[in-house]
């Protein structure tokens, strides 16, 4: 098998995730997590799920449902005035170490949507905010003419 068009995550951002706030964590390509009870390492899994949850069809329903989960208990619990959007950056790198691409975005829980997402891949991107979309070889925004929910 080639491995060269392969890509892996490199390393997360997210703020606003359960017991994430303004986390951040770089992935080797084999990590073991190992920290003490509480510290987080299934909320980091359960992270890792829903941003997985999010590129699929059936995506954020099917995985609250699956969990029994409110929207609500989704966002950080540990601040006083708490943003009502779970900010996220994900890294992918070739297997050589070398960035190969970049999804970042702000997902609203309690509409179930995403509220801005971009892909960066190389010089090209490709980003959604507040209902338009454009991209690097067309800059002026245009209507998302679906019933958008996420991800690009």
């Amino acid at each position: 098998m080639n491995d060269e068009n392969h890509m892996r995550i490199h390393s997360i951002q997210v703020s606003n995730f359960k017991s994430l706030n303004d986390f951040n964590c770089e992935f080797a390509k084999f990590t073991c997590l190992t920290v003490m009870n509480g510290a987080g390492k299934t909320t980091l899994l359960q992270w890792l799920d829903l941003a997985s949850a999010m590129m699929k069809k059936s995506g954020i329903e099917a995985w609250l449902d699956l969990r029994k989960w409110t929207p609500n208990e989704l966002l950080c619990r540990s601040r006083e005035h708490r943003p009502l959007n779970i900010r996220f950056t994900f890294h992918f790198a070739h297997n050589d170490g070398t960035i190969a691409a970049k999804w970042s975005g702000s997902f609203l829980p309690r509409s179930r949507r995403m509220h801005r997402e971009r892909i960066e891949v190389g010089e090209e991107w490709y980003e959604l905010a507040d209902g338009k979309y454009s991209f690097s070889t067309r800059r002026k925004k245009k209507e998302v003419s679906f019933d958008y929910q996420g991800s690009l």
